[in-house]
C-alpha cells in the first residue's frame, strides 16, 4: 500500500458497510461533527437548528406561556406537574405513582391520571421529553448546547437495560425511598416542578410583593441540575427512565428509513442521523428497534438526512411485509460486503 494512501476505516465507505466489524466502535466513538455533512463544527445538525428545534423550543415556550395565562386569570389550568380543567386533572406518571406509594392507599384520582398518561405514552414514548419539558428552555437561557448521549447500542433485554441504564438505578431509588419515607422525594427536586415553581415564585413577587425563599432555592436548585449536571436528562432523570420503559411498547411515531434511497443503503459512508441524535440512537445498527424505546420523536434525525429518506409513520409497518423488506436489505449488503472483500483482497496481492 502506498505511503501517501488512506488506509480505510469503519467510518470510510470501503468497509462502512461492514457491520460486524471490529473496529466499528471506533466510527460510533468520533466527534459528531466528523460524521457527517448536516453537522456543523460544534456537532449540532443544521437543519434542526432552524426546523425541528425551533419548533420543539415554540412548544416549550408555549407551555410555560400557558401557566402564566393560568395564573393571571385564575383558569386553573395548573402546571405539566398537574395539570387539567375544573376537576378533570392529569398529574406526573411518576408523581402518580410517588403519591401510591407515599401514601399506601389506592388514590383513584391518581390511578385514573396515572393509566391516561400511561396510555399517551404508548403512542408517544418519550415525546414529552423533546417537546415538553422546560430543561431544553433552561439551557437555552444560560447558553448551554444540548448534551446528546454517549452510549451507542441499547441492550436487547429488559434486564440487560436496567443493568446499563443509570436512569433506571434512580428511578429505583427514587421509588424505594418514596415507600420508605412517605413522601414523595423525587418531586421536591424535579426540574420541571422547580421551573414552575420559580415562575410562581416570581409571579407572586410581582402580584403580591411576597418575598420567599423559593426566589433563592427554586432557581438555584435547577440550575443545579440542568446547567451544572449537564447530564441530567441522559443520566439521571428518572422520568426519562420511566418513559424510556414504556417507550419499549410504544411503536407510532417511530423514525423509519426508506432504504432504497438512504445513502449508506448505496454503500456511501453518511450517519448524519446518527450524529444528530440526542439520544445517540443508530438507526442502521441490528438492534435500532430495542435503541428506539429511546427515541424522544425530537425529528432532528429526519431534519438532517440530506436524501429525505427519515420519516415519523404514524402505524408501523406490517410485521411480515417490514421483516421481508430487511432481510432483503441485509442479503443485500452481504452481497455488497463480500464484492468489497474480494475486490480489497485483489488489491492487496498487487
Amino acid at each position: 500500500m502506498d505511503a501517501n494512501e488512506t488506509k480505510p476505516t469503519a467510518c470510510t465507505p470501503d468497509n462502512s458497510l461492514d457491520k460486524t466489524s471490529p473496529s466499528a466502535s471506533a466510527c460510533e466513538r468520533e466527534p459528531a461533527a466528523s460524521r457527517g455533512s448536516q453537522v456543523d463544527h460544534r456537532g449540532e445538525p443544521r437543519g434542526a437548528k432552524g426546523k425541528i428545534r425551533a419548533r420543539r423550543t415554540a412548544v416549550a415556550l408555549f407551555v410555560i406561556a400557558l401557566m402564566c395565562f393560568s395564573l393571571a386569570f385564575h383558569s386553573g389550568i395548573g402546571t405539566p406537574s398537574s395539570f387539567g380543567i375544573g376537576t378533570f386533572q392529569l398529574i406526573c406518571p411518576l408523581g402518580g405513582i410517588e403519591a401510591l406509594l407515599a401514601s399506601k392507599t389506592a388514590i383513584p384520582h391518581a390511578i385514573i391520571s396515572l393509566v391516561v398518561v400511561l396510555v399517551a405514552c404508548l403512542v408517544v414514548g418519550r415525546a414529552w421529553c423533546a417537546w415538553g419539558c422546560p430543561a431544553g428552555v433552561v439551557r437555552k437561557v444560560f447558553g448551554r448546547k444540548e448534551v446528546h448521549a454517549d452510549h451507542a447500542a441499547r441492550k436487547r433485554s429488559l434486564w440487560e437495560t436496567f443493568k446499563t441504564d443509570s436512569r433506571l438505578w434512580v428511578l429505583a431509588g427514587v421509588l424505594i425511598a418514596t415507600l420508605v419515607v412517605g413522601l414523595p422525594l423525587f418531586c421536591l427536586v424535579c426540574p420541571i416542578g422547580l421551573t414552575f415553581g420559580t415562575i410562581m415564585s416570581i409571579w407572586r413577587l410581582i402580584q403580591f410583593n411576597d418575598v420567599n425563599w423559593g426566589l433563592l432555592v427554586f432557581p438555584a436548585a435547577l440550575v443545579v441540575e440542568i446547567v451544572v449536571c449537564k447530564a441530567w436528562c441522559i443520566k439521571m432523570c428518572p422520568i426519562a427512565g420511566l418513559l424510556s420503559l414504556v417507550g419499549r411498547l410504544a411503536k407510532p411515531l417511530r423514525p423509519r428509513i426508506e432504504q432504497t434511497t438512504c445513502l449508506e443503503h448505496d454503500g456511501r459512508a453518511c450517519a448524519s442521523c446518527f450524529a444528530a441524535c440526542p439520544a445517540a440512537i443508530n438507526l442502521h445498527a441490528e438492534d435500532a428497534e430495542a435503541q428506539l424505546a429511546d427515541c424522544t420523536r425530537c425529528g432532528a434525525c429526519k431534519d438532517v438526512c440530506p436524501t429525505a429518506s427519515i420519516t415519523f409513520p404514524l402505524l408501523p409497518k406490517d410485521g411480515k411485509k417490514a421483516k421481508e423488506e430487511n432481510n432483503e436489505y441485509e442479503a443485500l449488503m452481504r452481497s455488497k460486503t463480500y464484492l468489497l472483500s474480494e475486490t480489497n483482497g485483489k488489491t492487496a496481492c498487487r
